[in-house]
């Protein structure tokens, strides 16, 4: 998924948890550092202009080189096809900012809402309780799954794998 430049986000696989820590390539967050957690969706990309200009200026240029013309055309309408395609991915995205007591924000891109909410309903409960003890958690965002041997899954009713 592209993303804009001033987006600057984790995409990862796999998010594990053990005790108050949660962890994901090479990163660790003691979760009693957390200020708070809050999801935003990702904003749109904006409309591609260059397409619109290639298409107008194939069309002005159907009567002197229709070849060169059709290319033109066909390259603004590719252009706004992969602009469409972008959009509605990110309109099915969700980004998960936690922020540190230090100020340092950390986001994590979801592509499954109704699992995203899950995962937030399992880092409050581990929040509020302080940690998870010996137990762990580990969390798939690529197979929207959970996994591990905390009794806070089953306490939530969460389906693990």
């Amino acid at each position: 998924m592209d993303l804009l430049q001033n987006e600057k986000c984790i995409e990862t696989e796999q998010l594990n948890i053990t005790g108050n820590i949660m962890t994901w390539q090479g990163t660790m967050v003691q979760l009693s550092n957390v200020s708070y957690i809050t999801t935003q969706k990702l904003s749109p990309v904006k409309l591609p202009w260059s397409a619109l200009v290639l298409i107008g200026l194939g069309i002005c240029m159907f009567a002197f080189k229709a070849v060169i013309a059709f290319v033109m055309i066909v390259l603004g309408g590719i252009i706004f096809y992969a602009w469409y395609a972008d959009n509605k991915k990110r309109s099915q995205s969700m980004m998960l900012t936690i922020c540190m007591n230090s100020g340092k924000n950390l986001q994590i891109l979801f592509i499954n809402k109704d699992f995203l909410n899950r995962v937030l309903s399992v880092l409050e409960k581990i929040i509020i309780d302080g940690g998870i003890g010996n137990q762990n958690i580990s969390i798939d965002l690529s197979g929207s799954q959970f996994a591990g041997d905390a009794q806070v899954l089953n306490n939530l009713g969460i389906n693990q794998k």
